[in-house]
């Protein structure tokens, strides 16, 4: 579904799912209500709602196509060949009387259309502080595809058709197979300095799902990508958030360093590697993901964190340090060192 609405998005194509359309709404009142009980969903409060909810969601939109061409051909039955509110819609005049609630066109859609923009969309979780706010949202989605419109344009003009985008990248997944806890402690072993209470744990198919678990408190790990093949500026880890009483207080402190021209084994053997995993915890520059959340359900989120001292170049070491400050508990399902 990802892939599918990132292809509608960008060519303006309808594409409809839970989540993009009664999600959020539904999230807010379940928090903001008195009890568990949901009308639109009548039953108590689910992130993942079962069959019914995903059959009357498919009815609906099936229901609305159906009915929109209907009234499309007996418009045209009867001679009415142009509705009146998508012609002043489309004419960036909308007065008051025209927008009746059973027919409303966002007119904060239009300019998007017109310019063959990407069309306005929610992508992932709300911010608190964001509430829904179109503005904001359509301001963050701009500023992310014109930053990596700009990415494309500099590798084109450099004459680089299919630049790789990512030093290091692992991610538990079933469709590539990669999904038992011996290949994740195979892959982490590869590239770990040190490794203090984090182990793979899990299944492949029942739950718990294999990851990087750790199961005590302050636990810690240290990871190398030596000599990375292409700029690298972010790591994105993703993690678990859980709610049950065993991941209260779940908080994962991360650190990044680079190890600048890092190329050759001289220069990476003349660094101490106890040096390296040296951490001021404290620091301004570190970062934090939180492991626990209330939502009855467990949910994987994607945390992107700038790489420390401006980014590695190609030829540099990446140096990620991690650290369980708060809880006992956590999950990384997949972690990745990208150039964007």
């Amino acid at each position: 579904s990802g892939n599918t609405f990132m292809l509608s998005t960008w060519n303006n194509l309808m594409a409809v799912n839970y989540a993009s359309t009664i999600k959020h709404k539904i999230t807010a009142e379940a928090e903001e209500g008195d009890g568990d009980y949901h009308p639109l969903l009548h039953s108590n409060y689910n992130l993942h709602p079962g069959i019914g909810m995903h059959m009357a969601l498919a009815w609906t939109i099936v229901y609305n196509l159906v009915n929109s061409i209907v009234n499309v051909c007996n418009d045209a039955g009867i001679g009415i060949e142009h509705h009146p509110i998508i012609e002043s819609a489309a004419n960036e005049q909308l007065s008051p009387a025209a927008l009746d609630d059973s027919l409303q066109l966002d007119p904060d859609l239009l300019p998007n259309l017109m310019k063959g923009e990407p069309s306005v969309k929610h992508f992932g979780k709300m911010e608190p502080d964001v509430n829904g706010n179109v503005v904001n949202i359509r301001a963050e989605l701009e500023g992310n595809i014109n930053a990596t419109k700009t990415i494309c344009d500099n590798l084109k003009e450099k004459g680089v058709k299919h630049q790789k985008k990512c030093s290091y990248a692992g991610v538990v997944n079933k469709l590539t197979d990669f999904r038992r806890k011996e290949q994740v402690q195979s892959t982490m072993e590869e590239v770990l300095l040190q490794n203090e209470g984090w182990a793979a744990d899990g299944n492949p198919i029942r739950q718990p799902r294999a990851g990087w678990y750790s199961h005590k408190p302050n636990s810690t790990f240290s990871m190398k990508i030596s000599n990375v093949e292409v700029d690298t500026n972010f790591v994105v880890i993703i993690s678990m958030k859980s709610y049950s009483e065993k991941w209260q207080h779940s908080k994962l402190a991360v650190s990044t360093s680079v190890l600048k021209g890092a190329s050759s084994n001289d220069q990476i053997s003349s660094v101490n590697e106890a040096d390296l995993t040296k951490v001021d915890w404290d620091s301004s520059s570190t970062d934090f993901v939180d492991g626990y959340h209330d939502i009855r359900t467990s949910v994987h989120f994607p945390h992107k964190i700038q790489i420390a001292d401006g980014g590695a170049k190609a030829g540099d070491s990446v140096i990620l340090n991690a650290k369980l400050v708060g809880g006992q508990e956590f999950k990384i399902a997949g972690l990745a060192f990208c150039s964007f």
